[in-house]
Formats: structure tokens, sequence, C-alpha cells
């Protein structure tokens, strides 16, 4: 379905400005926009569901994070005349809407719902995100069930807008769909050429216009547009596409049509000699690379731009007290990490960490106070109130402080990260930063950090059903792959480290196969906790940290540990999209509410684990039970024991000789596709056993005819 423009999509909605408050001021979750946002481009909108005049009661608009959603809504609102109500700042429940109608405009709120069923008025109501984190699982589903009684029935134009990320949206609609609501659903486009265009304009003009200095993006349009042509063109040079058609390739519009990279580039661009920036770019390295290593590369550039502008100013005011200390090691001070530790102190609130103990004395304090003071609250990282200037620069610190600030650093990021009042909910940026390895064969980071790098994951997908992940141990070595698309091409490694403390996953799991002998932790404290579909988990120490699990059994979700722990009294199971048959739970003394899913199937799973052999076979069906397509270092990769290297070469050897694995190379790359034909195996894992005559000769010719005979006569 062709893209909507966004002044049509706002001409298909009542108008909200003829509802005027009673009450004020008002609430300040709520806002009345008197005036347009000067920096706003007006993104296309995709239809999912288009609205239906004199059916559809209510729009849901979705995004990636970071997309801009709240800018949208903001601008929606001024457009339409509407009220935005921020609903991260407000803890929602039964009767939020209701309530604050009453509250606001009138007293028994009759008029209002009279004219809402009629389709006369229109809210816009943001950060459903944010509300269902805070507010939590049961108050957040009372919150959805007062707004579908008001929705349920059709009306001749929408009054709600609600604007949510990708996967909240999909849970809004599942809902929705339930209980019959006529909805329609469209998502926020990547921005085209022409729109980027005019984002990096508009974005220049406030940022020198705030800091009262020339706009010399204008005023020297020529040499601007020469380094704006050659900052893309270079781009466009590392993902392999021509200028000419670039705009027409999904992968340019997904980089340099989404805003948080454009802001990235702005802040480049924001320089005022474009002299300077052209033989940068010229004297480019010619090496392909990623474009989003290259987006890595333009923040830290920016830090070390920073370093050197600093360290100047530094010189003047600390020239004399340095020549009487005999101290002039200028290049040390303010560097890039220096930059990321003060930045994130100073954006979480902390103590500063101690003073360069290399400077002298009397230096140390002169620098300390000025950094303190004068330099870092004016950090371009940094905007009002210790917040940051845009999402790529927090993502970037959050990442570097989990991966290389100091213990007491890293520690208040994960308790910042955590908190439901404010959460952090990470974009696609957070993953790219956090696994950018220089000098690694694969990244590590903690097992406790992997919640919030699988939620980041999740973002990088055009559909999170995409996603697919594997984990397995061997050893104390615990490997992490996540493949990002249908067809394996897009796939990232990284090793987890420290899983003593348990390996933490925070809102989601599926198209997941995880075997693990550290804990696992699902979930966060008074959270919905989505499971599935298709998840096979095993631990030794499995821990429920949520108050509510909805579980997708449209595949089968199997859980198996040998001890549990639930930290909710009253935890909550939905089991939906599905037979509960397919949700099996295994661990001592199961008890309410998992009892009825206890794990009844035939023990095959359990044989294969019995020796070397048959774990080998059981690792290499896992590999391909979820995605169909892998890559061949993937698959030859540490998962397997030291003792099993033998074992997986003649495996590998037989499945291709027997055609269960065909080998291809794709781009640069080599793979093994998996021969659906052999798809029966998968049951091995399943049972009770139903093998195809290929996939039995198969097997046979592997574990021989009496192992083959143990294992599928059940």
């Amino acid at each position: 379905m062709e893209s909507l423009n966004f002044r049509d999509f706002v001409s298909q909605l009542p108008r909200g400005d003829r509802l005027q408050p009673k009450r004020f001021p008002l609430p300040d979750w709520m806002e009345r926009y008197k005036s347009p946002n000067p920096c706003f481009v007006e993104p296309d909108l995709i239809p999912e569901i288009a609205i239906e005049s004199g059916k559809t009661s209510v729009v849901i608009l979705s995004a990636p994070g970071a997309v801009g959603k709240s800018t949208v809504a903001a601008e929606l609102a001024y457009l339409s005349g509407a009220t935005l109500w921020d609903l991260s700042k407000v803890q929602v429940g039964s009767r939020t809407f209701l309530g604050a109608i009453y509250e606001v405009y009138e007293e028994n709120g009759h008029g209002i719902l009279k004219d809402l069923k009629e389709g006369i008025w229109l809210f816009v109501l943001d950060a459903l995100d944010e509300a269902q984190v805070r507010a939590g699982s049961s108050n957040f589903d009372a919150f959805l069930d007062d707004l579908i009684e008001i929705l349920k029935e059709p009306r001749s134009k929408p009054v709600i807008v609600l604007l949510a990320r990708s996967d909240t949206a999909t849970w809004i609609e599942l809902v929705f769909a339930e209980k019959s609501v006529p909805y329609a659903h469209y998502k926020i486009g990547n921005f085209t050429e022409s729109q980027a265009f005019n984002f990096i304009d508009k974005k220049l003009d406030a940022v020198r216009s705030q800091k009262q200095v020339s706009l010399v993006h204008r005023q020297q349009r020529i040499p601007f547009l020469e380094v704006r042509t050659k900052l893309f063109k270079l781009i466009f040079k590392l993902l392999d596409v021509s200028p000419d058609t670039a705009w027409s390739d999904h992968r340019v519009r997904s980089f340099l049509g989404y805003a948080p990279v454009l802001e990235a580039l702005t802040d480049y661009l924001n320089h005022p000699n474009f002299k300077t920036l052209i033989n940068e770019l010229e004297n480019e390295d010619d090496a392909v690379r990623d474009p989003w290593h290259f987006l890595t590369d333009i923040v830290i550039r920016l830090l070390r731009r920073e370093s050197g502008k600093i360290q100047e100013a530094l010189r003047s005011s600390l020239g004399s007290i340095a020549r009487e200390t005999d101290w002039a090691a200028w290049t040390d001070l303010y560097n890039e990490n220096e930059q990321c530790r003060r930045v994130l102190e100073y954006s979480l609130k902390m103590q500063p960490s101690p003073i360069k103990s290399e400077l002298p004395p009397r230096l140390a304090a002169e620098y300390e106070s000025k950094v303190r003071l004068v330099i870092l609250p004016q950090h371009p990282f940094l905007a009002e109130a210790c917040r940051f200037a845009n999402i790529v620069f927090k993502e970037y610190l959050y990442a570097w402080g989990l991966r290389n600030g100091y213990n007491e650093l890293a520690e208040s990021l994960r308790k910042t990260m955590r908190n439901r009042l404010e959460p952090f909910l990470p974009s696609q940026l957070f993953s790219r930063f956090i696994l950018k390895s220089e000098g690694e064969t694969i990244p590590v980071i903690e097992g406790r950090d992997f919640g919030v790098l699988y939620d980041s994951l999740l973002m990088r997908a055009e559909v999170s059903d995409q996603v697919s992940l594997n984990i397995f141990q061997s050893g104390d070595n615990i490997q992490l792959t996540a493949s990002l698309d249908r067809n394996g091409e897009i796939e990232v490694e990284c090793e987890l480290e420290n899983v003593c403390n348990g390996v933490h996953i925070w809102r989601v799991l599926k198209r997941a196969d995880i075997e693990v002998s550290a804990p696992i932790e699902l979930g966060l404290e008074g959270q919905r906790f989505v499971l599935g579909p298709s998840v096979s988990l095993s631990c030794s120490n499995l821990t429920v940290n949520c108050e509510d699990i909805d579980i997708d059994v449209s595949e089968s979700v199997r859980l198996k540990a040998e001890i549990y722990n639930q930290n909710s009294q009253n935890l909550r199971i939905r089991v939906w999209n599905g037979s509960s048959n397919n949700l099996g739970v295994s661990w001592p003394n199961i008890a309410h509410p998992w009892g009825p899913y206890r794990d009844l199937r035939t023990p095959t799973l359990l044989q294969l684990e019995n020796d070397l052999r048959g774990d080998a076979f059981r690792k290499f069906i896992l590999m391909f039970r979820q995605q169909r397509t892998r890559k061949v270092e993937t698959v030859m990769s540490k998962r397997w024991s030291p003792e099993q290297l033998n074992i997986r070469n003649e495996l590998i050897e037989l499945s291709q000789r027997m055609r269960v694995l065909t080998r291809a190379r794709i781009k640069r790359d080599e793979f093994f596709e998996f021969n659906v034909e052999y798809s029966s195996l998968m049951t091995l894992l399943e049972g009770p056993p139903q093998l195809t005559g290929k996939a039995l000769e198969f097997i046979k010719a592997y574990f021989g005819e009496d192992k083959t005979k143990s294992l599928i006569q059940q």
C-alpha cells in the first residue's frame, strides 16, 4: 500500500480545539500546542490498516525506537488542535482516561463522551511504551480496558491517536483485535532524500540560532552543499550503492532516513569551516566499512573536536600555572574517554570521580574547577537539565559506560536503565554501539546486560519476529548468536561473561534456543514479560521477576531448569494464540501457576543429551530450528566442546553429503542452508519423533541402527 502524506493523514481526523478545558493550568502531562515546531519535517505514513470513514475509532501510530514519535505527536496535536497527553509522566490505570476528562473538561463528562461516540473530538496519547513500564501490567491492562469501552463502537472519525514503539503497538493491536475495536494502524516511515536534507537544514538553523552564531550553512551555501554531498557519497560508498539510485535502496533509507543518524551527521556538519570538513572526508580511509561503524566514527570525531577546542582554551587560561609547575601534557586533558566518563557522571547526577592524579595539585584544582563548573555543562552531548542532546549521544555513552566504565559508574547506569518511572527503552543504536568491536574477535558483555542488548536487537529488524536467538554454553564460555533477518544474512555474535550473576532477559523472549548451566532471570519487577513463540530454554536456575507473563504458543515454548524461583507471589500467566499443549515446563516441585503446563513429552531430548554424539546432534538441530540459513563460521564456532570437534566435523560432512545442508556464498560470506525435506528432524527435540524416510536414513547414517531404534521407539 502506498505511503500517506502527513497532512493528508491529519485531514482524516476530527478537530480538537473546539473542546476547551475548564481547568487551568492543565496537568503537567497534558499540553496544547499553539505554534508549530520549526524543526519538524513531515514524515510519510505507511498504512498497515488504513482509516475507514464511518468505522475507525482509534489510530495506532508506530515506529522503532528514536524515530521521533513524540515530535510527530506534538505536531499532530498542533495541526489538529488536539490536547496531547504525555503518558510517560503519569501513572495510568483504571479510569485514567475518563477521570482526566471529568477533571479537566466537564464534571460528569457526558457531553464529551457523546461527542466522542459521534467522532467529533480528538485526543493524542503519546508514550504508551513508557506508560506500560511505569504503570505495571495490571494497571496498564485496566487503562486499555477503559479505552476499549470507549472505542469499541464504530464512528464517523477516529477520536484517539496512540503513539507507541513497534512491539507495544503490536501488543495493543492484538488486544484491540481480540475485543473487536475498529482500529487503524500506520507506521512512521523513514525520511526520503528531500526530507533528510530539510531535516539537516532545520536542525542547523535551530542549533546555531540557539547559540547565537551565524547560520553559516545558509550564508556559505555552495561549500556547505559540497561537504554535505561528499559526506553522503562516502556513506553510499560504504553501502556499495550508486549515488544515482541510492535513495531507492532500503539500506540507504534505513540509515540516512533514520532521524538519529541525521542528528549525528548534523552535529558533524555544524562546523564554521567547511573546507576543513571537505579535507577530512577526502582523506577518509578507502577501506570498505559498515556505515554504522562510520556513525561511531562521527561520534568519536565530535569528541576529538571537543578535546581540541577545550585543550586550546585551557592552554590560554592555565598556561602560566603549567609553566610554573613544569607540566606540558595538554593532549592528555579532556580526551575522549574522560569526556565519556564525565558526561555520564553528570547525566546520572553522580559524585564526580577523583581528579587526574598525574596533574600537579595546584593545576589539578584549577582544571577540575573549570571542567565541572564551566566546560562540562556546555558539552555538545548535553542539553538542559542533565539531558542528552540526542539519542545517538545517549546510547553511545550508555554502551560505553557498560563496557568501559568503572564499577560504580556501570552499576549506577544499570540502576538508571531499570528505573520504572523513567525507563530506558533502547533503540537499535544501543546494540550497534555496545557490540562495536575494536581489536576484538568477538565482543564480550556481561550476562546481566543481555536484556537491554536483546531489546535493542529486536529494534534492528523490520519485524521483531524475524529475529532468532541462540545462546549455548561450552565450559565457562557462553556464546550468543542472533540472526536479524529470515535469510540469516545479518548475524550478530558476542560472548557473555560474569554469568555467575545470571543472564538477565528484560521484557521479551521469542524465537530463541537457550541452553546454559548459568542462572537465567526473566522479567523486571512489576512489568509484563512476553514469552514465545518458539522458545526452548534450559538452565540451572530459572528466576521469574515479573508479575505477568503472556505466552504466545503459536509455536512450542519449553522451559527446563534444575531450580525454579519466583519473586512475585501473584504471578499471572496468560497463554494465547494456540494450544496450551504447546507450553511445557520442567523443574522439581512444579506449583501454581505452572502446574497445568508440566512437560509430559517423551524424553527424546534427554536421550540425546546422554552422550557426546547425541549432544552434538542436538546442538546441530537447535542451530537450524529457528533459522534455516546460517553462516558457516557460526555453525563451526565455539558452542562445540573440545571433545566434540571431530564429531562436529563428521556430522557437517555427512550433512553435506546427504544434502541436509547445502553450501552457498551470499555477498562476502559463506552460508549453510538447511534442506526443508529434513525438517522432521526437529521432532526429535519435541517428541514423539515423526521422521520422514530421508530424515530416518540420515540419523541411521549418523547414529547407527541400534541408537536410532532407541531414539524413535517411544
